[in-house]
């Protein structure tokens, strides 16, 4: 689930205090096993930087860890987070499994998991909302997911993001490859490496607003404390594998990213421009497409010819307008359906690269 992708100095903390936040790191792992990818991604980084920080303040190790919380308390607080989102905030119970894995019946649908230290358990007593109800109508149930809705608008609007994101890495990049016999591109390499773990991750908080999955809210750093010296913390951050995979996400999106706007805008714009056709054409709207021209002009609907009359105006069967205002509405439902399904691999994509694990665990 998560990479390794730290091999430095440990923070500067003593090998038994080390030793102390890797296996607290690793209990809440497990603890959290079966929680989305993310939201453990983001809870290890809080424990161990909570953690870090107050042992390097002089707290003993067992201290900082018993006023943080058992892992347990810290599973469960995260659970009690991961199905809030799901129910879209409705009230849940939430129990330790090691206890008396009881549960209170309340207003959400029933859900069960059982994770290392963790029960989760609730009743059946919601009754589904309409517009839950309407989202599960076979097919076209799409058209009231807000959801699909978003992920529409991300492919044509994200387009922008990975323009602007493409353009800011070559820029950058360039620059930094040039100075670097001036020894000046080392510090442009680590602000380019920074500035696109910032970008990831503001484009995970994109993905998860129009699409609604859980993407990591922290980004994991580089630790330097304890490192002597301005060039060997520099050379912390270029060795970093994961800075540099991030770097070239932002790259190779931008192609994809224009691929799924062209495919996206041409999709939805001839669907819509077929659906008015179609039912402009059934409501006795026949101007709905004119051309002028001094001759005439036949063109075939489904096999059917049909010519302009004198005005230039095509005149359709109702058959044929019927016809062409379905396939218009199977295109947009098309269009709909894919958008969900490419922004849904697109945001496993950019979760698994922001996605990695706590230094302490990685040299556990």
């Amino acid at each position: 689930m998560f990479a390794d992708i730290h091999s430095h100095n440990s923070g500067g903390m003593g090998k038994p205090h080390a030793d102390a936040v890797a296996n607290y790191l690793d209990e809440l792992e497990r603890a959290l096993r079966g929680a989305d990818s993310a939201l453990i991604h983001d809870a290890l980084i809080d424990a161990e930087t909570h953690l870090r920080a107050a042992i390097a303040a002089g707290t003993p190790a067992a201290v900082a860890i018993e006023e943080f919380g058992t892992p347990s308390d810290i599973a469960l607080a995260y659970f009690r987070e991961q199905l809030s989102a799901v129910r879209g905030g409705a009230k849940e119970q939430v129990a330790p499994s090691t206890a008396t894995r009881e549960s209170t019946a309340i207003d959400a649908p029933r859900v069960q998991a059982t994770t290392g230290d963790i029960f989760v358990s609730d009743a059946p007593a919601r009754v589904a909302s309409p517009a839950s109800f309407l989202q599960r109508i076979p097919i076209i149930g799409i058209y009231f997911d807000p959801y699909a809705w978003g992920a529409m608008v991300f492919l044509t609007f994200g387009f922008v993001l990975a323009l602007a994101a493409f353009v800011w890495v070559m820029v950058l990049g360039s620059l930094a490859i040039g100075l670097l016999p001036t020894l000046l591109g080392i510090p442009l390499l680590i602000v380019l490496l920074g500035s696109a773990r910032g970008i990831s991750l503001f484009f995970g908080k994109v993905i998860e607003a129009l699409v609604g999955i859980r993407m990591p809210r922290r980004a994991y750093r580089v630790d330097v404390s304890g490192v002597d010296g301005f060039w060997r913390r520099l050379w912390l951050w270029i060795k970093d594998i994961h800075g540099w995979l991030t770097v070239g996400f932002l790259i190779g999106n931008f192609p994809v990213a224009l691929f799924f706007f062209t495919v996206v805008i041409s999709f939805f714009a001839t669907g819509l421009a077929l659906m008015s056709w179609g039912v402009g054409a059934l409501m006795g709207f026949d101007s709905v497409v004119t051309i002028t021209t001094d001759d005439p002009i036949t063109i075939q609907v489904f096999g059917t010819p049909y010519t302009t009359d004198d005005q230039g105006t095509f005149h359709l069967s109702h058959f044929s307008s019927a016809l062409i205002t379905f396939v218009g509405f199977a295109l947009l439902t098309a269009t709909l359906w894919l958008s969900k399904g490419v922004a849904f691999v697109y945001a496993q994509v950019v979760k698994a690269i922001q996605v990695v694990r706590p230094q302490s665990l990685s040299q556990h």
